[in-house]
């Protein structure tokens, strides 16, 4: 019997994955004045799709190259930059209010996956201090 179910893993994945994207945003705040630098965000859908699934899948053209697996691989395979926003004359692309937002709507997604896996091992906790009469 299994007790932690796919769920736990789901939720330990967008707390990973919101960790990575508010690192970029923080990135992206922080050189909102330097020239030429373009943002750079999360493909949620990449990085969804290829979380979920047990493998990625990738070819080995040398016996001697090291494994590629689910736990190993390079998130920064999944930044883009976006071009959603208006480039300035310096170059860059970074719109501050923009990213205050989105660092905002990132944490709140941050705070609630950890509470629903504070809440499923608070339902676990109870499980297991039951006692049999």
């Amino acid at each position: 019997m299994n007790l932690l179910d796919d769920s736990f893993d789901v939720i330990r994945k967008g707390l990973s994955l919101s960790s990575f994207r508010h690192d970029l945003i923080a990135n992206n705040i922080a050189n909102n004045a330097t020239p030429g630098y373009r943002r750079r965000d999360v493909d949620f859908r990449g990085v969804l799709s290829a979380q979920m699934k047990e493998t990625i899948p990738a070819y080995l053209t040398n016996k001697n190259h090291l494994a590629f697996n689910h736990e190993s691989f390079d998130r920064s395979m999944f930044t883009n930059q976006p071009n959603e926003t208006d480039i300035k004359s310096d170059g860059n692309n970074v719109d501050l209010d923009k990213e205050v937002v989105n660092m905002s709507n990132n944490s709140v997604y941050y705070s609630t996956l950890a509470t629903v896996l504070n809440k499923k091992f608070r339902v676990l906790r109870t499980a297991i201090s039951e006692r049999v009469s």
